[in-house]
């Protein structure tokens, strides 16, 4: 039972839907936008006007103003809901669903009816877009709950689609399971303190985003993601959180892994790179191992260096010229090629570098990526082999012509041999 005052607070602020009150003639003397919007009138064509002959169907107006009647004499129990039919300026019917709140004076008299409908359609077609929300919300992978900010956060709301847990909302609503007893225990105080902390500390935020581990029904742990909202009073005091959980196991796998190759990378002595097809090559990455050189990855990925200014300065026209040819050729394969780095020291490092095209849907490069690996021993090993391998040369040269010089001598000894034999047969 409202007074007329509530009522003015009540259209002006707070009631979003069609309102109207009638004094105890029938007559509007009140009503919001909503009802005007709805029936097409303006507010100055209806106030005074008798709803009963302005905004029913004639055929039921009549009865209608009997039941008014009805519970201005207190005959007719207020507050409940049922149908019935309105006509528009357009001389349409729609069918509204309406409460019937008395009107009362200090003396607590019935001066009055206040009436709050609904368009039956709207209400039908929200019904229905709700019912295929909550569908894709079952359907999806996305746990939307809601929780008192209370003790242990007892839970108001759970969407059915937490059964992909091995749970039923029936055991959350009941209460046979809370909230905090499907965080995983280590993670369980965590996940509260960084909820309550991050709100008494942010008071004009509204959403805060944490991971943690639940537990499944059959004791398997996942990795959630869980956005929270908080919602508070008019006092600023919080009074529930509500949110979404989503299923990150998966990424948090595929995080582990990738960490651990990188891990892998990092100490390995193959740096891996990508370039960019656009002039000047930029890197778009390039792995933390480069520091085998005394660069950081961020030298270059922040533009400030280029990889071909490390590359020793008589080597880099034959590699850019090496590049350009692969680039060229219509065929996609691996280019090889052995240069000198310029280490950030000064030192300089022989290093074999294996780069791949990148093509995109259009056929044209977008990318060069590859591998680089410090051949600088191996170059060292081949340096020495290779002198090695001249002085065998040059020995084998020298003991070749030695052979012959000997070879040349024992035939002129044996012609000298000849010579003095003929000459003691002639004596």
């Amino acid at each position: 039972m409202l007074s007329k005052e509530q009522v003015y607070e009540c259209l002006s602020n707070v009631i979003t839907s069609f309102a109207v009150a009638l004094d105890d003639r029938g007559n509007i003397f009140l009503i919001n936008q909503p009802g005007c919007k709805l029936l097409g009138y303006s507010e100055n064509e209806l106030i005074g006007e008798n709803w009963f002959k302005k905004c029913l169907p004639r055929d039921s107006a009549k009865e209608s103003r009997n039941e008014f009647k009805q519970m201005m004499a207190g005959d007719v129990l207020l507050g409940g809901e049922d149908n019935s039919l309105v006509t528009t300026k357009l001389k349409e019917n729609k069918e509204i669903i309406w409460r019937r709140f008395a009107l009362k004076d200090q003396s607590g008299e019935v001066v009055g009816i206040l009436l709050l409908g609904d368009d039956a359609l709207d209400r039908k077609l929200m019904r229905e877009e709700l019912s295929q929300a909550q569908m894709i919300i079952e359907n999806s992978s996305a746990v939307i709950y809601r929780v008192r900010s209370s003790r242990g956060w007892p839970l108001e709301f759970i969407s059915k689609n937490i059964s992909q847990y091995g749970y039923s909302d029936d055991e959350f609503i009941s209460g046979a399971i809370k909230m905090a007893n499907i965080i995983s225990p280590d993670d369980l105080e965590r996940s509260f303190r960084e909820t309550e902390d991050f709100f008494a500390k942010n008071i004009f935020l509204r959403n805060f985003r944490h991971e943690y581990c639940i537990l499944t029904k059959d004791k398997k742990i996942r990795w959630v993601e869980d956005l929270v909202e908080i919602i508070r009073d008019y006092s600023g005091t919080a009074t529930h959180y509500q949110g979404t959980l989503v299923d990150i196991t998966d990424r948090k796998i595929m995080e582990e892994e990738l960490s651990l190759s990188n891990i892998v990378i990092e100490n390995s002595s193959i740096v891996l790179y990508r370039l960019r097809f656009i002039a000047d090559w930029p890197l778009e990455y390039i792995s933390k191992n480069i520091k085998r050189w005394g660069y950081v990855a961020e030298d270059f990925l922040a533009g400030g260096m280029k990889f071909f200014d490390i590359i020793y300065p008589e080597d880099r026209e034959r590699v850019l010229a090496g590049q350009q040819e692969f680039v060229r050729q219509l065929v996609d394969h691996f280019l090889r090629q052995e240069y000198r780095l310029v280490a950030k020291d000064g030192g300089i490092h022989w290093v074999e570098n294996v780069s791949e095209l990148v093509r995109g849907s259009d056929i044209r490069p977008t990318h060069i990526q590859g591998t680089i690996i410090d051949i600088t021993e191996r170059k060292k090993a081949e340096q020495k082999i290779n002198e090695r391998n001249k002085e065998l040369v040059t020995m084998n040269s020298l003991m070749i012509d030695r052979e012959l010089k000997m070879a040349s001598l024992k035939e002129r000894v044996k012609q000298l041999e000849g010579v003095i034999q003929n000459s003691k047969s002639n004596k």
